[in-house]
């Protein structure tokens, strides 16, 4: 069970069913949610997973966010989603894309790249 900090978990609807990344991206998901805690203490997360071997990190918009707001957020959205495409998902130590399926790509480093 991957467990958060209590100021990220209090933005989650749930980790359950909202938050499906390895382990090995916490740290990355833990300073992503302080460094926009920062300027946006009451925003709220929708939902964290991994896609096409990167991490998703979806927030809810709220009218009080000014534009400035939203493009400081989401510029630091990108910029994890980024590197989380050098981090493995299962350990956190360097890594890279694979294809561990057909069908599927992960961020894997060189002790997890299969499966």
């Amino acid at each position: 069970m991957i467990e958060f900090s209590p100021n990220l978990l209090q933005r989650l609807p749930s980790t359950d069913q909202f938050v499906t990344i390895g382990e090995g991206w916490i740290p990355l998901v833990e300073k992503l949610n302080k460094d926009i805690a920062e300027f946006l203490p009451n925003y709220k997360i929708l939902q964290i997973k991994e896609k096409f071997g990167g991490l998703r990190f979806y927030v809810a918009y709220d009218e009080s966010f000014t534009d400035l707001q939203i493009a400081e957020m989401e510029a630091l959205i990108k910029k994890a989603e980024m590197e989380s495409f050098k981090i493995c998902d299962v350990c956190g130590a360097v890594g890279k894309i694979i294809s561990t399926s057909p069908y599927w790509l992960a961020t894997r480093c060189e002790q997890h790249l299969v499966g």
